[in-house]
């Protein structure tokens, strides 16, 4: 039987890890939202846009909306709604970091990695945006630095 009074040998969160994770939670969770209102609201928006196109008076701003239109139209709702899915698998993933969990990594890495590759299955882009991928790859970088410098992928012996 184990001590109940034997301190605890889990990792503690430290700061770096607190800054990303609610960084973390920032971005994933702007994101999620961003991605929500264009799911929920799909058919609302694309007709609003499309009536928008006819009252506007500049030509350069029509070109825009209609060409924001096309993108959209092009992605689809499910473009949106799996962007929205990923985003709260990479939310929780961040909860379970913050819990100094290693399945919160886990689950935070795969679908960073599936964003990646979303505006591509959905024929949005033929490549990745740069700064996602910078962004993507800094990010997990500095949690395995972080996660490991407090000893949360520290073999169990």
């Amino acid at each position: 039987m184990e001590n109940p009074f034997k301190e605890s040998t889990l990792p503690q969160r430290s700061g770096p890890l607190t800054l990303l994770c609610v960084l973390t939670f920032i971005g994933s969770g702007f994101t999620l939202l961003s991605n929500a209102i264009p799911a929920f609201f799909y058919d609302t928006m694309m007709s609003t846009a499309l009536d928008a196109t006819d009252m506007l008076e500049s030509e350069q701003l029509s070109a825009l909306v209609e060409q924001s239109v096309t993108m959209m139209e092009k992605a689809g709702i499910f473009f949106f709604i799996v962007n929205m899915l990923l985003n709260g698998v990479s939310l929780l993933g961040a909860i379970g970091m913050w819990k100094v969990k290693t399945q919160g990594f886990q689950l935070y890495v795969v679908a960073q990695l599936l964003l990646l590759l979303v505006p591509m299955t959905f024929g949005v882009a033929k490549f990745p945006a740069t700064s996602n991928i910078v962004l993507t790859l800094c990010f997990i970088t500095l949690y395995v630095l972080t996660l490991r410098n407090i000893g949360l992928f520290r073999k169990e012996q």
